[in-house]
């Protein structure tokens, strides 16, 4: 019988804001993408993923410290998340 697990908010955010602070040229869109892992999960019914301000700041934050990329901010299903 197997066991499910369920990743908590904070484990999400940790991940993040390791990503966002790591010098590592990519990182920026790394954490962004835990960030629509989030989003998406959330949209799937798992309602106490739903990310919070904290969340886009920890992805924000390290946008502003980009050395690259390609520009996005966040998928247009990820912003409207946020706009709700």
């Amino acid at each position: 019988t197997g066991v499910q697990t369920c990743a908590l908010p904070i484990s999400y955010q940790t991940v993040m804001g390791a990503w966002a602070s790591s010098k590592e040229i990519y990182a920026t869109e790394n954490a962004e993408a835990i960030l629509e892992r989030m989003d998406t999960r959330y949209r799937e019914g798992y309602r106490h993923l739903k990310p919070t301000l904290q969340s886009y700041n920890i992805v924000l934050n390290s946008l502003s410290k980009s050395r690259g990329g390609d520009g996005k901010l966040f998928s247009s299903a990820t912003s409207a998340t946020v706009l709700k």
